[in-house]
C-alpha cells in the first residue's frame, strides 16, 4: 500500500500542476487573475446571491483580498450588488451579464483543453480515471464524515 500512496501523491501533484496551469491559462487569457476567476466561478455556481462573508469563507480568502478583488471585478462590470429579498438591509453579490459571459468563455476554453487531453487517452483510461476519482471522493467523504468505509469498490461510471 505504501507504494500506491507514494505513486498517488506523485500523480496528485502532477494533476494539481495541470489543473493550475489550465485555470491560470484560461483566467489569464481573459485578463483575470486566478483569484478573480475563482470569485467569478464561485458566483456562477448558484442562483442566489452570495454574501461577501460566505464567499470569503468558501474560497478561503482573507476579507481584504476579497474586498480588493470585488472592487476590481465591479469596476470591470463583472459583478453586481443585489438587495437581499429576505432582509432588505443586506446586499448580496451576483454575476452581471458580462460576468456570466466572461465565465462562460473561460469554461468553454477549459472544456476545449480537456477534450484535447481526453482525446490523447484511450476510452479505457478515461473511464478508469473517472471511476478512480469517484471511488476516491466517495471514500474520502465517508471517512471524513465519520462513516466507516464499506470496503466495496466504487466508481462504475458509465457501466
Amino acid at each position: 500500500m505504501q507504494r500506491q500512496i507514494n505513486a498517488f501523491l506523485k500523480e496528485w501533484m502532477g494533476v494539481r500542476h495541470v489543473v493550475h496551469r489550465l485555470h491560470f491559462n484560461r483566467a489569464h487569457q481573459d485578463g483575470l487573475s486566478a483569484t478573480q476567476y475563482a470569485v467569478l466561478s464561485r458566483l456562477s455556481s448558484q442562483e442566489t446571491p452570495w454574501t461577501a462573508k460566505l464567499l470569503a469563507s468558501a474560497l478561503q480568502l482573507d476579507p481584504s483580498t476579497l474586498t480588493r478583488t470585488l472592487a476590481s471585478l465591479d469596476k470591470r462590470g463583472f459583478i453586481e450588488r443585489v438587495r437581499d429579498q429576505a432582509d432588505r438591509r443586506s446586499w448580496g453579490l451576483a454575476l452581471s451579464k458580462s460576468g456570466e459571459a466572461a465565465i462562460e468563455e473561460a469554461d468553454a476554453r477549459l472544456k476545449s483543453d480537456l477534450v484535447r487531453i481526453f482525446r490523447a487517452m484511450s476510452a479505457k483510461e478515461r473511464e478508469g480515471l473517472i471511476d478512480g476519482l469517484e471511488a476516491f471522493v466517495k471514500s474520502a467523504d465517508d471517512i471524513l464524515s465519520g462513516n466507516p468505509p464499506t470496503g466495496k469498490p466504487g466508481g462504475q461510471h458509465g457501466k
